[in-house]
C-alpha cells in the first residue's frame, strides 16, 4: 500500500524524471511464472519490491515457456532471472529453464520462489543443471538483499561461497538419509455414510454476502504477513479489512461451483465412481502416505460401498479483469488485493459449499451458519483436495473435471500441468 502511494506521487514527477539524465538502474531482472502455472501474486509482489529499489523489471506473466524466458534474458541482457511456481509440476519446469540457461551459455543468477519451491530442492535438483548461482528466495522481502549481494562484485564471491557450502551440507544430508521403512497398511476406518437425498449434478452461483460468514480473516491477514496484537498491527488489520470489504461491495468477483454426489466402490487404494446405472465411469487411485506410522490412503475412509461428493469452484471470475484495470491506473496495491481476496474467498466458498452439500443435498441435520459453527460441528467426514499432502497427485483433477463437466458448466479449465 505504501508502494502504491509512492508510485502515485512519483507520477507527478515522471516528465521531469524522463527528461533528466537519470540514475543508473540497480539491475535488469526477468520475472516469469513457469509454464503450466497460472498464479502470480508472489511474483507481482517481488516485482513491486524490485521496482521500488531501482531495479528494472521485465515481467513475462504466467505460463511462460522456457524458451521465451531464456531468449528474453539474452535479448535484454538481463542481470538475473526470477522464476515463480506454486504446484509440484512447476519444479520440473524450473529445472528445464536452468538446463536451457546452461545450454545457451548464460552466466547470470537464477532466483526461484513460490509455494512449491524449497532450498533443498534448489540445492539437489536445480543447481545441478546450471553452473551459475541458483538461489531459493522464500519470502519477497529477501529478494533485494539477495540480488544486491549477487550483483555486487565485492559481495558476490563471499555470497556464492556461503551458498555452495550450504548446498553441500544439504546434498550430504540427502545422501545419508535412511532408506524408506515399510509401514503397516491402515485398514478401513469408515462405515457407509447415509445415502444422500440429492445425487443430481448441481451448478450454483453464490453472492459474496452468502460467502463472507465463512471467510477466514486471520488466514487472509497472514498472507500479508501481519502478525502480533500490537496497536499498529490491529490498525493495519482494520484498514486492510475495510479495503477488502469495499472491493467486495463493488461486485467485481463472481462465485460459481459445480458438484455431484456419486455412489462408489472402494477397494484398497482404488475408488470406482459409478453412474446412475451402477456402471463404472471413472477410477480414482488414492496413494498411501505415512500418517502416524501407518500407510494411510483416502480410500480407507470410504466403505466398500459408499458415496463420494466431488466439487469444483472458483471465486476468481472477474479477478484478472479487475486487476488489469487497477494496473492501468498504476494501483498495484488494489490489483494484488483483488487477487488475494479472490483466493481467500475461494477458501470461504469451499467452506460454504461444504456446508450446503452436507445439509441441503446429503440430508445431514445440523445447524451451521458460519465458519466457526462448521468447524465446531460434530459432522464426521474428510474433505481433501488434489495437490495437498493427503492427496498429492494433481492429475486427480482430470477425472474430477470430466465427471463434473467443469469447463462447460462453469468455465474453469486445467493447464497442461493440471493447474486450475
Amino acid at each position: 500500500k505504501t508502494a502504491r502511494t509512492m508510485k502515485k506521487a512519483v507520477e507527478f514527477l515522471m516528465d521531469e524524471l524522463n527528461s533528466a539524465n537519470g540514475v543508473a538502474k540497480a539491475g535488469r531482472i526477468v520475472l516469469a511464472t513457469v509454464k503450466g502455472d497460472v498464479h502470480d501474486i508472489g511474483k507481482n509482489i517481488v516485482g513491486v519490491i524490485l521496482k521500488c529499489n531501482n531495479y528494472e523489471v521485465i515481467d513475462l506473466g504466467v505460463m511462460v515457456e522456457a524458451d521465451k524466458i531464456v531468449n528474453t534474458a539474452i535479448e535484454c541482457n538481463a542481470d538475473a532471472v526470477g522464476l515463480c511456481g506454486l504446484i509440484t509440476p512447476s519444479l520440473a519446469e524450473m529445472e528445464n529453464v536452468a538446463s536451457l540457461m546452461e545450454k545457451n551459455g548464460l552466466d547470470i543468477p537464477l532466483i526461484v520462489g513460490g509455494a512449491t519451491t524449497s532450498v533443498e530442492h534448489t540445492a539437489l535438483f536445480i543447481q545441478k543443471h546450471y553452473h551459475a548461482p541458483c538461489v531459493h528466495v522464500g519470502d519477497a522481502s529477501q529478494i533485494v538483499p539477495v540480488l544486491n549481494s549477487l550483483l555486487n562484485a565485492d559481495k558476490c564471491k563471499a555470497f556464492t561461497a556461503a551458498l555452495a557450502e550450504k548446498y553441500e551440507v544439504i546434498r550430504n544430508a540427502g545422501n545419508k538419509a535412511s532408506s524408506k521403512q515399510d509401514l503397516p497398511q491402515a485398514r478401513k476406518v469408515s462405515t457407509p455414510c447415509p445415502a444422500p437425498s440429492d445425487t443430481e449434478l448441481n451448478v450454483v452461483q453464490f453472492s459474496a454476502a452468502e460467502i463472507l460468514p465463512f471467510m477466514n480473516w486471520e488466514a487472509f491477514y497472514r498472507i500479508w504477513d501481519i502478525k502480533g496484537e500490537s496497536q499498529e498491527s490491529c490498525h493495519v488489520r482494520d484498514d486492510l479489512r475495510r479495503d477488502a470489504e469495499a472491493l467486495i461491495e463493488r461486485d467485481l468477483l463472481e462465485f460459481k461451483a459445480v458438484f455431484k454426489i456419486f455412489p462408489v466402490k472402494s477397494n484398497n487404494e482404488t475408488v470406482e465412481i459409478l453412474n446412475e446405472n451402477g456402471d463404472v465411469c471413472e477410477k480414482i487411485y488414492f496413494i498411501r502416505r505415512n500418517c502416524r506410522g501407518e500407510a494411510v490412503s483416502l480410500a480407507d475412509f470410504l466403505a466398500e460401498r459408499d458415496h463420494l461428493g466431488i466439487f469444483a469452484l472458483s471465486a476468481g471470475f472477474g479477478a484478472q479483469e479487475a486487476a488489469d484495470e487497477f494496473m492501468r491506473k498504476n494501483d498495484e496495491y488494489s490489483a494484488l488485493l483483488i487477487k488475494i481476496l479472490a483466493e481467500s474467498l475461494a477458501e470461504a466458498f469451499a467452506e460454504k459449499l461444504h456446508r450446503d452439500i452436507l445439509i441441503d443435498h446429503w440430508g445431514i441435520k445440523a445447524d451451521i451458519a458460519d465458519r466457526k459453527a462448521l468447524f465446531n460441528s460434530q459432522i464426521s467426514g474428510v474433505r481433501a483436495a488434489p495437490g495437498y499432502p493427503s492427496c498429492p497427485d494433481h492429475k486427480l483433477k482430470q477425472p474430477i473435471f470430466r465427471l463434473l463437466d467443469v469447463r462447460r458448466k462453469i468455465g474453469m479449465a486445467l493447464t497442461e500441468n493440471d493447474m486450475m
